[in-house]
């Protein structure tokens, strides 16, 4: 198996928000997000979402991910330890992140998650700022910092397929 594609077997979902309320152009980022929640339940792949509000954090998980975040105190938007925990917990290498905002709880918590040793995935069509101009400069700010940039429809293609080459492993040595 080509060991550059991203497996889902390899990849924890964390969705980003400030409550997620919509942007100026919404209607794309809105399209793609349900999407790539849609991919992530298709493959089982385990999710995180962090809505940071301005009174509290909240995080919702789904795939028993939960217990885990249970546990550890939520007082900062990056929660750069929370969320390396929860990733190493599960026994996944790749943190795949989207939401909004790109400058803000996007990058805060992908340069936190590089910090802490992680490969990071940025579903750069599901991550959104105010500006179009401010989200191409956190993603290019991202990608100098060692972050995989990529689509929804590019993590879709590479989780289908590397799912379809372990299938053909396993027929083709079944011992």
């Amino acid at each position: 198996m080509n060991d550059n594609l991203l497996r889902v077997s390899d990849c924890m979902l964390v969705i980003l928000g400030d409550d997620h309320r919509p942007g100026k152009d919404g209607a794309p980022f809105d399209k793609n997000l349900a999407a790539l929640l849609r991919l992530a339940a298709a493959h089982a792949a385990p999710l995180i979402t962090i809505q940071n509000s301005s009174d509290r954090h909240a995080a919702m998980t789904s795939n028993g991910v939960e217990k885990v975040l249970r546990t550890l105190a939520v007082t900062d938007a990056t929660l750069n330890q929370a969320v390396a925990d929860a990733v190493r917990i599960q026994g996944k290498s790749n943190l795949v992140l989207a939401g909004r905002p790109s400058e803000g709880l996007v990058t805060f918590t992908a340069l936190g998650a590089l910090t802490q040793g992680l490969d990071v995935v940025i579903v750069e069509d599901c991550c959104q700022s105010d500006s179009a101009h401010v989200h191409r400069i956190a993603m290019h700010r991202l990608r100098q910092a060692g972050a995989i940039i990529t689509t929804a429809v590019q993590l879709r293609a590479e989780w289908i397929a590397t799912q379809s080459m372990a299938s053909q492993q396993k027929v083709a040595h079944p011992f």
